[in-house]
């Protein structure tokens, strides 16, 4: 806890974890920043001079935790921050084809020099040995570099489950430990995957295990992580990964990217630092998902009589911990006794899920019970990742699952439907890419701007100190960036919804703090708020539309006018 800023440069090798044996560790390559990156832009937090390189360190942490690890992420004291490194790039129409993308290390040379530049970026020492997807673009067979370990945090990695199953090769090796081989099975006519899960896996989950089983490419991709951690541990090296991406054919990307440049006479090419959405279809069009006993009732008039059925008690915790909550760590293995504590990510990453939920069959009956919690009480001191043991070390460490989800956001009030609705219905048109961003709870309401104790704008009801949801959509046209805000309103309230246009930069955490602040300020009325010093432009749209179809073409009419 040393109050700095830290960027992860990089994702370096697999290795053995002397601690926690039921889970290997990754490198993290991290240098600290010499200045406050919430002043800079996305391109120049992740520029050479902005971080003291000759500082730069390797941290080793559980596989479990990459989930939460993005290349060009930031970090202070144990937080990720809400800003990335890496200027916001969208990457349309990329071929995803055998002859378009190779596997090369991260030092690999052309015409005798690095591809990555040691001028343009460090990946440091731990990173030498990584290996990136190169993808070939306008003829150049390195147009676009992705890390593999970036690949595969955003692609198959989603959770601490998967994570420890690509891993492990629990999918290839030992299936019926992540799903139930009889419940799993792909229906033709309606293009449908039923996926039965095992009751620790997570609905979010589940798309992917789908997309990995039923998608050729998608399944020997993933098994070369498997396949690397093998060959690399008989030999006892520092194990750098491969794989692929999950799908062939076009696609439209959104990342943080570095752009680079061997030399004054080499073309521009562009490193990712981190993936944020892919457009990519999945390989199936429904998913039903069937899993083990999962706590859901059956319909009254089939259900069994309570007295016939089996009491069940499952190994939940209740931490007495009150000072602080349980920090999550990579030395100490977890308590296998005790339940998962799940720590969910909003994500917003694969366009085919926005607003989807998997399908779920009724239960005609149910075989148990609850006889309630057995562990009421129980002392929780950490968090971890490992699989668990049964010792005296890690009896009061429980292991956390990190998991997105792909739900609206909290606080997406009814009010907010037509919103959402025509945000999805964007996508519909010709160059729009539009959805709604996951924000930190710190975002999900409008700012106070006074003592919480006054009456004020901001409070929806003041007298119970209920704050106003406040929701925010991004929306890219033509490379052009734009957001729609809305605030929750009161019965007798007639505000309207604001479209900012703020050209070729996507704004931040930091620019919208600043513009709902001053939307507090004036009490909801944008036509009052100033903001010429953020470099945008605000229109203001009357409540004027019926439905979702009239508010969306109304967006579209104004984005194709705005030069």
């Amino acid at each position: 806890m040393d109050g700095k800023f830290w960027r992860v440069d990089w994702k370096g090798a697999v290795l053995p974890n002397p601690d926690v044996t039921t889970e290997p560790l990754f490198q993290i390559v991290l240098s600290p920043f010499l200045d406050n990156p919430f002043k800079m832009r996305g391109d120049k937090r992740a520029s050479v001079s902005q971080t003291d390189v000759e500082h730069q360190i390797v941290v080793n942490i559980g596989i479990g935790q990459l989930p939460l690890i993005a290349t060009g992420s930031i970090w202070m004291n144990g937080i990720c921050q809400d800003i990335l490194a890496g200027k916001y790039e969208a990457i349309n129409n990329l071929l995803i084809s055998p002859q378009t993308t190779q596997i090369i290390t991260a030092t690999h040379k052309e015409n005798g020099k690095n591809i990555i530049p040691y001028k343009s970026y460090r990946i440091g020492k731990a990173g030498a040995g990584s290996k990136l997807v190169a993808i070939e673009r306008n003829g150049d067979p390195f147009a676009l570099l992705i890390p593999v370990m970036e690949l595969v945090r955003f692609y198959y990695a989603i959770s601490t489950n998967l994570s420890h199953a690509l891993f492990f090769g629990s999918l290839q090796h030992n299936p019926d430990s992540v799903i139930n081989l009889s419940r799993t099975h792909y229906r033709a006519e309606d293009d449908r995957f039923f996926l039965g899960l095992r009751q620790h896996i997570t609905d979010e989950e589940g798309w992917i295990i789908a997309r990995i089983l039923h998608s050729k490419e998608a399944f020997l991709a993933s098994c070369k992580i498997h396949d690397a951690v093998l060959k690399n541990a008989i030999n006892h090296n520092f194990i750098h990964i491969e794989s692929d991406f999950p799908f062939t054919g076009l696609t439209n990307l959104e990342a943080r990217v570095k752009w680079i440049q061997q030399s004054e006479d080499s073309p521009w090419r562009c490193l990712v630092l981190s993936l944020e959405r892919c457009s990519a279809p999945l390989p199936y069009s429904h998913l039903t998902v069937i899993r083990d006993n999962d706590g859901t009732g059956a319909k009254n008039d089939t259900d069994r009589p309570e007295d016939e059925k089996k009491l069940y008690s499952r190994k939940t915790v209740t931490s007495t911990q009150k000072s602080e909550d349980p920090h999550l760590q990579s030395g100490t293995d977890t308590n296998a006794s005790l339940s998962n504590m799940l720590i969910t990510v909003p994500s917003d990453r694969f366009g085919a899920l926005t607003g989807r939920k998997p399908d779920k069959p009724t239960k005609e009956e149910c075989e148990y019970r609850s006889a309630g919690t057995s562990l009421q009480g129980f002392l929780i001191d950490a968090l971890g990742t490992g699989l668990g043991g049964f010792g005296l070390d890690e009896k009061n460490t429980q292991k956390a699952n990190i998991s997105p989800t792909y739900t609206r956001k909290k606080g997406a009030k009814a009010s907010f439907d037509i919103l959402i609705s025509a945000v999805e219905e964007l996508n519909k048109y010709n160059g729009i890419s539009a959805s709604i961003r996951q924000v930190a709870p710190a975002f999900e309401h409008m700012p106070l701007t006074k003592s919480s104790k006054r009456w004020q704008w901001a409070y929806l009801d003041s007298s119970t100190k209920t704050k106003r949801d406040v929701i925010i959509a991004d929306i890219l046209f033509n490379g052009q960036f734009f957001n729609l805000i809305e605030f929750e309103m009161r019965e007798n309230e007639n505000f309207t919804v604001s479209l900012i246009s703020s050209g070729e930069h996507k704004l931040n955490a930091e620019d919208f703090h600043k513009i709902l602040f001053r939307c507090s300020l004036a009490e909801g009325i944008w036509k009052k708020i100033k903001l010429n010093d953020l470099g945008i432009d605000l229109i203001s749209l009357k409540h004027t539309w019926s439905d979702h179809k009239s508010f969306s073409e109304a967006i579209n009419r104004r984005i194709i006018t705005i030069p």
